[in-house]
């Protein structure tokens, strides 16, 4: 059967599945009802966004505010987020904090605030992928 045919559908991959009138609203109305959310909150937190980044570039004027880093999403979907950032640019790349031999000397001082805090984690986290080495991602 293919997507032409179907009223409603929503696609997984290569398969598609057949929702109902209710399931296809409700999906629509979720969707506008976490950019709805996402939005507000960016509102709402965007005062202490800025004076972290403000913060950040007084304590570091030679390091970048934020930085990228891969995450795995829905039906594992890569995707980049925007992080702030709390550690120094000479630190390693593609290595976790806690797979350092001595991680403190690549903590800026506004990191070690940050991850103290954890003001700024939001949910639970998920691991990052791990990338063969024929994948060609590092």
């Amino acid at each position: 059967m293919d997507k032409e045919n179907l009223n409603y559908f929503v696609e997984f991959g290569e398969h598609y599945v057949h929702i109902t009138e209710r399931q296809k609203h409700y999906l629509e109305m979720r969707s506008v009802v976490d950019r709805v959310f996402a939005a507000a909150a960016l509102i709402v937190l965007s005062p202490l966004l800025l004076v972290v980044s403000v913060a950040q570039k007084i304590s570091a004027p030679d390091e970048p505010i934020f930085f990228l880093q891969k995450r795995v999403g829905k039906d594992a979907h890569c995707f980049n987020i925007i992080k702030f950032r709390t550690m120094k640019s000479t630190a390693p790349k593609n290595v976790a904090t806690g797979d350092l031999e001595s991680p403190e000397i690549y903590i800026s001082k506004l990191g070690r605030i940050l991850r103290d805090s954890a003001a700024l984690e939001c949910g639970p986290r998920r691991n990052e992928p791990h990338w063969p080495p024929s994948a060609g991602v590092h």
